[in-house]
């Protein structure tokens, strides 16, 4: 895909880039078209193979001798998440009914997302437990009281023209996963997967943000934070 022909810009085309998705800096898909917010961050970008374009603001001065896509915006979140709204427009991809297994207890107070949701078998899901839409719960999974599935991630700078635009992240959470109270697992603003791995033990208010992945038989312990694309091994 080429940025020209799938969307008009307010902003300037440096350099046209081809590219398979948008994505956050440290996302794990490749050669991904990502909004860049400092100096900093357009080092770390420039420096990666999976990178195919670069979103950057007015303030910062264009790379030179660079083989990736340019586009100049004033605010690089906004026309981001705007190329990815027309990317899933166009890919027509429609979401699925929310599926849940026989099985599976839920709380009367428990809120479930009545689409793109799958809940397999043995899941228990507790009181006031609010699990959106672009989850997948494993079997034997135990979701603890006051805990939220999918919640959306506040960004640093937050604007209110992102209330136009839906988070298209997902989250997994793997089989055996004891999930305690008052938690947050978070998906991405971009097409990116949190996951929690099979029978980790997360305990109370503990919440794992956009795009973390929690290797399998792990134990988080209770106040912690996963920051943003962490990458937590195994045991």
């Amino acid at each position: 895909m080429i940025v020209s022909e799938i969307v008009e810009l307010e902003g300037e085309i440096i350099h046209d880039s081809i590219f398979l998705s948008v994505g956050h800096l440290h996302s794990r898909n490749k050669k991904r078209l990502v909004p860049i917010n400092s100096c900093h961050d357009l080092k770390l970008a420039m420096t990666s193979d999976t990178i195919a374009g670069l979103i950057i603001p007015e303030e910062i001065p264009v790379p030179k001798n660079t083989k990736k896509g340019i586009i100049i915006a004033s605010n690089p979140m906004m026309a981001a998440l705007k190329i990815q709204k027309k990317l899933i427009q166009n890919s027509c991809i429609n979401k699925q009914p929310t599926k849940i297994h026989p099985s599976v207890y839920v709380h009367p107070s428990a809120i479930i997302s009545d689409k793109d949701v799958v809940i397999e078998k043995n899941v228990k899901i507790n009181e006031h437990v609010i699990i959106s839409e672009g989850s997948v719960i494993e079997r034997n999974t135990i979701i603890g009281p006051n805990t939220i599935v999918g919640s959306i991630s506040k960004p640093v700078n937050p604007d209110p023209a992102l209330s136009n635009y839906n988070p298209s992240g997902s989250v997994l959470v793997k089989q055996g996963v004891v999930i305690h109270a008052h938690c947050c697992i978070e998906k991405s603003w971009f097409q990116d997967t949190t996951i929690i791995g099979q029978r980790c033990h997360i305990d109370n208010l503990v919440t794992i943000n956009q795009g973390a992945v929690v290797g399998d038989f792990s134990l988080i312990t209770a106040n912690s934070q996963i920051g943003d694309y962490a990458i937590i091994g195994m045991d």
